[in-house]
């Protein structure tokens, strides 16, 4: 559906999945533990642990974000949850609030929907896609940007195990 870069996404994902560990994840809120969060949405919602961190890259957030879009909605916190979620999330007790100042919150919630569509899309790349857009010239773009966060940490995890075999 998404072609060449999708694919490419895809295989670069799954064959690194392996190599990242959740605590990993750089945050410019270290008060939270955001690794921890990971791990225990992952666990939980039976997402890889590579593709909630590189959402958390791509997107770029922190606890207290909030980054208003040209259609007129906004992104949340450390995963950019968008508002057009908060009617769903309001049946779980789920506020802006909650999405916006609490990491773990966030992340779940992230993860619920990366699950959610997993369920309906089997194809990881469509997934991740299907996360930041339903529309494909923006999920083509954004899978762009998920594959530069990717092949950076690809390269980071690299160099720390050179410098390992060095000592």
């Amino acid at each position: 559906m998404l072609g060449a870069i999708a694919r490419v996404c895809w295989i670069l994902i799954a064959g690194a999945a392996a190599a990242f560990s959740p605590s990993a994840v750089a945050s410019p809120d270290p008060v939270h533990d955001i690794g921890y969060c990971v791990s225990q949405a992952s666990d939980d919602f039976k997402v890889p642990r590579v593709v909630i961190l590189l959402i958390l890259d791509t997107e770029g957030g922190w606890v207290g974000a909030e980054a208003r879009n040209k259609n007129g909605t906004s992104d949340f916190g450390p995963m950019q949850v968008n508002s057009s979620w908060l009617p769903t999330l309001a049946k779980f007790g789920i506020t802006r609030d909650l999405l916006q100042n609490h990491a773990c919150t966030n992340i779940y919630t992230g993860t619920w929907i990366l699950a959610s569509l997993m369920k309906a899309n089997k194809d990881l790349a469509d997934v991740i896609a299907l996360y930041h857009s339903p529309t494909p010239k923006y999920q083509a773009q954004y899978l762009g940007e998920v594959r530069k966060h990717l092949m950076k940490r690809l390269v980071d995890f690299e160099s720390r195990q050179r410098l390992a075999k060095e000592q």
